[in-house]
């Protein structure tokens, strides 16, 4: 089990900037958020949660979930408030069967996929394949 920590991450700026992600865990929900604490407000703040859901007798996979959220921010009146809030849900669901070595080539193909120009081009320049 990993413990959680801090975690630095470049953005998607052409010059890139580490920006650190302050975990938190939510008791309530029982899952850990990592948050961009570089605004005040923690409805400015961008960031994203990781849950992991063992499998069970009904449910025969595992379930390991992240959920990224950006907040677009606009300051109205001097006040700066939520204009919109762009969200990524990306769900792993991995059957009992798969072993250690399935398990990693499934997280590197997710990984490495949004890597590539034309899956990243059809979020960041809304190119859509043809």
């Amino acid at each position: 089990m990993s413990q959680a920590a801090s975690l630095v991450i470049n953005d998607g700026a052409a010059t890139p900037v580490a920006v650190t992600y302050t975990p938190f865990f939510d008791a309530t929900k029982g899952i850990w958020s990592f948050l961009d604490k570089r605004l005040g407000s923690s409805a400015l703040q961008p960031g994203f949660s990781v849950s992991f859901s063992q499998a069970t007798a009904s449910r025969p996979t595992d379930k390991s979930t992240i959920k990224v959220f950006y907040p677009k921010k606009q300051t109205v009146n001097g006040v700066d408030v939520v204009l919109a809030v762009g969200r990524v849900d990306k769900t792993f669901t991995v059957p009992g069967e798969f072993d250690s070595s399935d398990r990693a080539n499934i997280a590197a193909l997710s990984a490495n996929l949004e890597d590539a120009t034309i899956i990243r081009a059809i979020v960041k320049d809304r190119d859509p394949l043809y």
